[in-house]
C-alpha cells in the first residue's frame, strides 16, 4: 500500500487510468461485502439464515470492506491527479442503500430480516461519510462503526433466543391476526402480562437497549456517535461550513432511519414480549446470554467513556489523512536480516 502512494504521483497518465480501472474492480469486490445497494440483495436473506453466532460475526465481517475503502481512499485518492476518485459513487450509492436499508427495516416481519437490514442501513450511513470526505464527520462516524457493529451483532445472538418460544410463522399469524381484527382476542386467551418470568424480562431488557441503540436515542453510544456525525455534518465540528443540499439529504435520511428502526423495533417488541399469541416462556442458559450482555455491556462502557474514545478516533483519522508518514515509515524502515545458525562458523563448518 505505501508503494501505491509512493508510485501514483509519477504515473504517466495512460497508466493512472489503468491503476484507477483495478481500484475500481477492487472496490466493487469490497462493496458486495459492504452490501452497498444494487448489490446487496443477497446479504438479509443470508444473514437471517445463518446461525445466532455466525450470524453475529458476519456483522463484523460486514465492516471490513468499510475500513478497506476507507483506507485505500485516504491513502491513495485523498490528493493528486486522482483525488476524490469515487467519492460520488460512495455518497450517492450510499443514500440509496440507506434508503433501501430503512424501507427493508419498516417491511420486515421477520426479527433476522429486520437484522439484516439493520446490517444495510448502517453500511449505508457509513458509505455516505466516506464519500463526503470529511475528517471531523468520519471520526463520529469510526464511533457509529463500532457501536453498530455490536449492537448488530448482539441483535443476531438475541434473536435466536427469543424466538426460541416461537413458531416460525408467529410474527406472520400475528400481523394476519392483527388486520384482521383478532388480536385482542388472542391476549386474553393465552397472556397475562402481569406475570413475567425472568428470563423473558432479560431478553426483554436486552431487546429494549438494543432498540436503543438502533434507532439512536440516547443516552447509549448509538446516540452519541449519530449526534457526533450529524453536528459535524451541520458545520459545527466542520469549521462552521454550510453544508450543500447533498449533506442536508444525508442529515434527513440519517434521521429517518433511526426513526423506521424505533417504529420496527417498538412493534416487534410489543408483538413479542407483551402481545405474544403464544405466551410460550423460552428456555435461556445463563451461559447463552452471557455474550450478547457482554457486548451490550460493551456499548456502554462506549457510552461512558466517549470522550477518550473520541480523542482516540480523531487522531486516527488524522493519522489516515496524513498518508505520508506512514509512507515514511514504510519507506525508511531498514531490512531485518535473519540470524546466522550457531552450528555455521565463518568457514562453513559446523563447531
Amino acid at each position: 500500500m505505501a508503494d501505491l502512494a509512493m508510485r501514483m504521483p509519477e504515473m504517466e497518465p495512460d497508466r493512472l487510468i489503468l491503476m484507477e480501472a483495478g481500484a475500481a474492480v477492487l472496490g466493487v469486490a469490497f462493496l458486495i461485502k459492504v452490501g452497498m445497494w444494487p448489490l446487496c440483495f443477497w446479504l438479509p436473506t443470508a444473514y437471517s439464515a445463518a446461525s445466532a453466532p455466525v450470524a453475529g460475526m458476519f456483522a463484523i465481517l460486514s465492516k471490513v470492506g468499510i475500513y478497506v475503502i476507507l483506507r485505500l481512499t485516504m491513502l491513495l485518492f485523498r490528493e493528486g491527479p486522482s483525488a476524490g476518485f469515487g467519492g460520488e459513487v460512495l455518497l450517492f450509492g450510499g443514500m440509496a442503500t440507506l434508503v433501501f436499508g430503512t424501507i427493508g427495516v419498516l417491511a420486515s416481519q421477520a426479527l433476522g430480516r429486520l437484522a439484516g437490514y439493520s446490517v444495510l442501513v448502517s453500511s449505508g450511513t457509513l458509505l455516505m461519510v466516506l464519500g463526503i470526505n470529511d475528517g471531523v464527520v468520519s471520526s463520529g462516524a469510526l464511533l457509529y462503526l463500532v457501536s453498530s457493529t455490536l449492537t448488530i451483532s448482539a441483535f443476531f445472538m438475541l434473536i435466536e433466543l427469543v424466538e426460541r418460544g416461537q413458531d416460525a410463522g408467529a410474527n406472520v399469524l400475528a400481523v394476519t391476526m392483527e388486520a384482521y381484527g383478532d388480536g385482542e382476542e388472542a391476549d386474553v386467551e393465552n397472556g397475562d402480562g402481569a406475570t413475567m418470568p425472568g428470563a423473558k424480562a432479560i431478553l426483554g431488557i436486552c431487546f429494549a437497549a438494543c432498540g436503543i441503540l438502533l434507532a439512536g436515542l440516547p443516552p447509549l453510544s448509538g446516540f452519541i456517535s449519530k449526534f457526533a456525525m450529524l453536528s459535524a455534518m451541520m458545520g459545527v465540528g466542520s469549521m462552521g461550513a454550510t453544508p450543500d443540499p447533498a449533506v442536508w439529504a444525508l442529515i434527513v435520511l440519517v434521521i429517518l432511519s433511526g426513526l423506521a428502526a424505533l417504529i420496527s423495533m417498538t412493534r416487534v417488541g410489543i408483538r413479542t414480549f407483551w402481545g405474544s399469541i403464544e405466551g410460550a416462556v423460552p428456555r435461556v442458559l445463563v451461559v447463552e446470554l452471557f455474550p450478547v450482555m457482554l457486548l451490550l455491556s460493551l456499548t456502554l462502557v462506549l457510552t461512558i467513556q466517549a470522550g477518550p474514545a473520541m480523542t482516540y478516533l480523531d487522531n486516527t483519522i488524522r493519522s489516515l489523512s496524513t498518508p505520508s508518514a506512514y509512507v515514511d515509515a514504510v519507506r525508511d524502515a531498514s531490512a531485518v536480516k535473519a540470524p546466522i545458525p550457531a552450528f555455521e562458523s565463518e568457514g562453513g563448518d559446523a563447531p
